[in-house]
């Protein structure tokens, strides 16, 4: 999975896409990509990934030299949603005058999802 607004989000590797190699080095499981890919911030690393096209059987390989980066990433993404057209009618009569949100609990860290729930 990528992280939203990371290097390799940004470069287009999307979900779904396999992760091959890190600087040469195959990526058999996830702990080999936790292992290979973090490094000092602003070195380079040569990534390939493999994303499946969409006729049976066939896949695409790519490869990107993205730049190693701070890893931060926000527990919970929050977005009040801005009318009630986007939940149908029946919630209109049903809960008038109350405001409805998308909530999307990304990663539960511990203890410190709860606070920042709140603060969402």
């Amino acid at each position: 999975a990528t992280v939203r607004g990371g290097a390799a989000a940004i470069a287009g590797v999307k979900v779904g896409d396999r992760l091959l190699s890190v600087d040469g080095e195959p990526t058999r499981v996830p702990a080999d990509a936790a292992r290979l890919i973090p490094g000092q911030a602003g070195s380079k690393a040569l990534v390939c990934f493999e994303r499946k096209s969409k006729t049976a059987g066939t896949s695409l390989q790519y490869s990107l030299v993205l730049e190693r980066q701070p890893m931060k990433v926000e527990p919970i993404l929050a977005q009040e949603l801005s009318s009630l057209e986007l939940l149908g009618n029946q919630f209109k009569s049903a809960w008038p005058n109350t405001k409805f949100a998308y909530v999307r609990i990304i990663t539960f860290n511990g203890p410190d999802i709860l606070s920042t729930l709140k603060q969402a």
